[in-house]
C-alpha cells in the first residue's frame, strides 16, 4: 500500500498552482517513504487545467481528477478521499497559503487511529474572515462537542481507511467538521500541531462571503438532524 496520499483542491488558481505543486511534489520526496499527490480541478476556467496537465507528464506521482464544472469545496473534497489510495490522506488548499515544510513534522506523528490536526500559529487572513471563523469554531466546537481549536484549517492528516469510509455529504466548508464528527464517533484520536499560513500569494478567497455562512448553517442543522447525539470517545 503506498505510505501517504497528499490531495489538494483548487479553483482558478492559475498564478500560484506551479508553484504549489512543485512546494508539494519538495515535501514528498524529503519523506522518503511511497507517496502520492494529488489535485482536485474544480472546474477551473482561467488556465488551470492546463498547466496541471503539463506538471502530470513532468511527475509520475501527480495525478489529476478533474470536475467539468465547479461543484464547490466539500466536493472537491470529497472527490480527492475518494481518489486517495494511502494509508495516511493528507490534505491542505492550492493556494499556496499553507507550508508544504510543515508535512513531514505532522506525518511523523501521524497514525491508524489519530487525526493530526493544524492550527494555524499567526493567522494571514483579513479582520473580517478571522472573526468569521472564530464563530464557527466556536459553534462547531459548542454543537458537536469537537475537541479541536482550528476546525477549518487545511492541513490535516487522516487514517486512510477511516476518512474512506466515510459517508460525507457536505458539499461547502462544513465539510471540515463533518469529517472531524465522523472520525472522532469512529474512534480516532485527534493531535494538534501549530502549522505556517501565509497570506494568499495571488487571487481571492473562494470560501468567504454570506453565502458560505448560510451553506454551513443549513449543512450542520442537516447533518445535526440526520446524526445522533455524540458519544465521547477517547479524546
Amino acid at each position: 500500500m503506498t505510505e501517504l496520499s497528499a490531495f489538494m483542491p483548487v479553483f482558478n488558481e492559475a498564478p500560484t498552482i506551479e508553484f504549489t505543486v512543485r512546494e508539494a511534489l519538495a515535501a514528498l520526496d524529503s519523506l522518503a517513504v511511497s507517496s502520492e499527490l494529488i489535485v482536485v480541478d474544480d472546474g477551473s476556467t482561467d488556465g488551470t487545467r492546463g498547466i496541471l496537465e503539463r506538471l502530470a507528464t513532468e511527475a509520475s506521482r501527480l495525478r489529476v481528477v478533474r470536475h467539468a464544472s465547479n461543484r464547490g469545496y466539500g466536493m472537491a473534497l470529497r472527490s480527492g478521499i475518494a481518489a486517495s489510495i494511502g494509508r495516511l490522506v493528507f490534505y491542505t488548499d492550492g493556494d499556496g497559503q499553507f507550508d508544504w515544510a510543515d508535512l513531514p513534522r505532522a506525518h511523523a506523528i501521524a497514525n491508524e487511529d489519530r487525526v493530526v490536526v493544524g492550527r494555524r500559529a499567526i493567522r494571514r487572513d483579513h479582520s473580517g474572515r478571522r472573526f468569521q471563523s472564530r464563530i464557527f469554531n466556536a459553534l462547531m466546537r459548542l454543537a458537536f462537542d469537537l475537541p479541536v481549536d482550528d476546525i477549518n484549517c487545511s492541513f490535516k492528516i487522516f487514517p486512510g481507511d477511516a476518512v474512506r469510509t466515510l459517508d460525507l455529504r457536505s458539499d461547502g466548508v462544513f465539510i471540515d467538521a463533518e469529517m472531524l464528527v465522523g472520525l472522532r464517533r469512529a474512534g480516532c484520536t485527534f493531535t494538534q500541531i501549530d502549522v505556517t499560513h501565509r497570506a494568499r500569494p495571488a487571487g481571492t478567497s473562494k470560501l468567504a462571503g454570506i453565502r458560505h455562512v448560510w451553506q454551513v448553517v443549513r449543512e450542520a442543522r442537516a447533518f445535526r438532524m440526520m446524526t445522533p447525539p455524540p458519544t465521547r470517545p477517547r479524546s
